[in-house]
């Protein structure tokens, strides 16, 4: 397009003559010389020269990136020097990124039905089993927190029925949720079942009997989970359908209860006397201390299916979780909007509720399902990325009952689950231990002359 230089007048390139410019109403529709279309050319025009003007501004104070610092070697040193290195938040997530791809995945097959929820104690652990229509909960031997090694399990596990000290039968046909404290080596274990009557047992590991059978939510709405309080373990938080329950652990009470909620399906303990549950799509505090003290605090958007409180987050942040997303909200900032939080994942999962664990290195662990495909996905608060995907055994791998960071005998971290009737565990192995293997192999085949 070319604007000629005669006041009034349009100078058409292919046609090269003038035209006057005349009103809308006096040309035909779309015409070049309309006083609408010359004004827009004119605009068109003079935007296109001033984003030139931008342009060459930008350029000329702009430091061009030196081809040192794409050297391998010394650009990195240089970009630190310099101050120019990357973010930590991308250092961060290499970081953690190289440390998950080093997991080693060991599955061990337990000879029962169903495996619900395993928790390691000092010298074994304790296991909630399924036998078809029973459940019980069985003292064993299994060094669960073992380093990993070839040894660390026997290939199949059949516990011993006829050890009855061993052993405690529950009357339910199903599991829901188990809680224990402490995380190491507990002294108590919560056990919340499908039964009508008697669905929560308060069990003393030390004693192995149940010590207490209550019944919550007389009215039949399921009960979805309990979590014993960690800062004070006198009580537990409970969720049902339509409520939440903080009853004592101990104590023949039937404790307090907030009725008429929407669909309560996760809880934790942010503090010692502060309990947040999932409530439809909003986060619920309640301090125990009052009943009446409670308030919606975050709009997650979506239905909550699990929620948790960040480890070594001074009782501050909350990871709140959809079958769309994972979100973390920090107490510290005003109550926000629908899906602003500190930061979110993206994960796609089809069922009633999410099963996840934090580990205390901001490491985010959930069990998605969608369809028959069943992973692990990790996640990093630290870096705010997704990590990897963690295959499960099998083509078809079956409902992932429990999944937990613990720490194993000597401190180091690795994550539990329970698929169908196997125990699967990933962690690292100890470089110490793969040295000394590959010593002993080498020196055994130079023994035997290479063959």
């Amino acid at each position: 397009m070319n604007v000629g230089s005669l006041p009034g007048y349009y100078y058409d390139v292919e046609k090269k003559k003038y035209f006057k410019i005349q009103p809308d109403a006096a040309v035909p529709p779309n015409a070049r010389y309309s006083k609408s279309n010359v004004k827009h050319e004119q605009d068109a025009v003079k935007k296109r020269k001033l984003h030139h003007q931008f342009r060459e501004k930008q350029a000329a104070q702009t430091i061009q990136r030196s081809r040192i610092l794409s050297d391998a070697t010394y650009g990195g040193l240089l970009s630190r020097e310099t101050g120019t290195a990357p973010g930590p938040g991308l250092c961060q997530a290499s970081v953690d990124r190289i440390q998950v791809s080093h997991l080693t995945r060991q599955d061990v097959e337990v000879r029962i039905p169903s495996l619900f929820a395993i928790h390691p104690t000092f010298n074994g652990a304790y296991a909630a089993l399924g036998f078809g229509a029973n459940v019980a909960l069985y003292g064993s031997p299994w060094n669960i927190s073992g380093r990993l090694d070839h040894f660390w399990l026997q290939p199949r596990i059949s516990p011993e029925p006829r050890d009855t000290d061993s052993w405690s039968f529950l009357r339910a046909q199903r599991i829901v949720s188990t809680s224990v404290w402490p995380a190491k080596d507990p002294e108590m274990l919560v056990l919340l079942t499908d039964h009508s009557r008697d669905n929560v047992y308060v069990e003393a590991t030390q004693f192995h009997t149940a010590a207490r059978i209550s019944t919550i939510n007389r009215d039949g709405d399921p009960l979805w989970q309990c979590v014993i309080n960690p800062l004070n373990p006198v009580s537990m938080a409970i969720a049902a359908t339509q409520g939440v329950t903080n009853l004592p652990c101990m104590e023949h009470d039937q404790g307090e209860s907030l009725s008429g909620l929407a669909e309560t399906r996760s809880v934790d303990w942010l503090d010692a006397s502060t309990i947040a549950a999932g409530t439809g799509k909003t986060v619920l505090l309640w301090d125990t201390r009052n009943s009446d003290n409670k308030r919606d605090r975050f709009n997650h958007g979506a239905q909550i299916t699990a929620l948790q409180t960040v480890p070594r987050s001074g009782s501050t942040q909350l990871l709140v979780a959809s079958n769309r997303r994972l979100s973390l909200y920090d107490t510290r900032f005003r109550p926000n909007k629908s899906g602003n939080a500190l930061l979110s994942f993206s994960l796609l999962h089809e069922t009633t509720t999410l099963t996840m664990s934090v580990s205390s290195r901001g490491l985010v662990a959930a069990a998605t399902k969608i369809g028959a495909d069943n992973k692990v996905q990790l996640f990093s608060l630290r870096a705010g990325r997704e990590l990897t995907a963690l295959d499960l055994p099998g083509r078809r791998a079956a409902h992932v009952t429990q999944l937990a960071w613990r720490e194993d005998d000597v401190g180091a971290e690795y994550l539990q689950a329970c698929v169908g009737n196997k125990l699967v565990k990933w962690g690292w192995e100890d470089p110490a231990e793969e040295v000394e293997g590959a010593d002993e192999y080498i020196t055994e085949m130079m023994r035997h002359g290479g063959r």
